[in-house]
């Protein structure tokens, strides 16, 4: 049921001739307005898609205690999807494209940071404003104080968008850094779930900070609210790594480790067995 309102206003322009420093420039006067009700048509309006009903409305204006018919209209409505122009700065991917590691500043001070991956997902449900209906998701990720906050987008990060794709696979990851004035490992992180030709997000998770261990990676199975006609249901799979203050001892500081040639499932359920030992020169591992 549609339940808004259109107003229509019209106006009449008395011209006034007699003020010359105006140059005979006409002044508007409201003649009479309309209230149109959108609940009564719903039923016509959604009876053809993208198809347009007429209407006849009357333009009354308030003299004394009643209203008066001023004049009559005929307005022709058509019922769009939601549709809105895709951000053109949102980079596009390939499904399962490959990504550079996110550049880092190895001099940049920081309390903490956020290293996060954005896998993969399945059976995305369809959207509404494309002829394919078939999504275009990508994932954007903030912080804030209170859970019920909005994020700033201009301090989130987001990764690329896959194309008309209901099982995405993203393989890339991203490195959040709080704002300059948080200087505490406090308050939530948002993760939005969302569709480049969709204004509403397709999802929205929100966990405390106090949820995560720092450099203990935490790899989960979200699973999204929405469920199709056989019962299936979404799942999007991320990890997050929480990365404190490195440096403890002037001898210490944090390094990059590339391991390359190690083929995994984008799906994380079909790769259960694998571990990784990493040692420095002074530690030798015992088997």
């Amino acid at each position: 049921m549609i339940y808004q309102r259109i107003i229509f206003v019209a106006y009449v322009v008395v011209d006034r001739p007699e003020n010359p420093e105006k140059d005979g420039i006409g002044e508007a006067k409201q003649l009479g307005e309309c209230i149109l009700d959108l609940a009564p048509l719903t039923s016509n309006l959604n009876n053809i898609n993208k198809t347009e009903i007429r209407q006849r409305i009357e333009l009354v204006r308030r003299q004394g205690e009643s209203n008066a018919v001023v004049g009559r209209l005929n307005v022709s409505l058509m019922l769009l999807e939601e549709a809105i122009v895709p951000e053109d700065h949102l980079n596009e991917a390939k499904n399962d494209d490959a990504h550079l590691l996110p550049e880092m500043d190895l001099l940049k001070d920081f309390f903490w940071r956020l290293r996060i991956d954005v896998r993969s997902a399945v059976n995305l449900p369809f959207n509404r404003t494309t002829e394919t209906r078939l999504p275009s998701p990508y994932v954007e990720i903030g912080w804030t104080m209170y859970p019920l906050q909005d994020i700033n987008l201009a301090e989130a990060v987001r990764c690329s968008a896959v194309d008309a794709n209901r099982f995405p696979i993203w393989n890339q990851q991203l490195l959040y850094y709080p704002p300059s004035n948080v200087t505490s490992i406090d308050g939530f992180m948002t993760v939005l779930l969302k569709d480049r030709f969709q204004l509403k997000p397709i999802q929205k998770i929100t966990f405390h900070l106090n949820a995560l261990k720092a450099y203990h990676p935490v790899h989960l199975d979200f699973l999204l609210e929405n469920v199709e006609e056989d019962g299936s249901r979404s799942h999007l799979y991320m990890s997050f790594t929480l990365e404190d203050t490195p440096i403890y001892k002037y001898s210490e500081s944090l390094v990059n480790i590339l391991v390359t040639d190690i083929n995994f499932d984008p799906l994380p359920k079909c790769t259960n067995r694998c571990s990784i030992m990493m040692t420095t020169n002074k530690l030798k591992h015992q088997e």
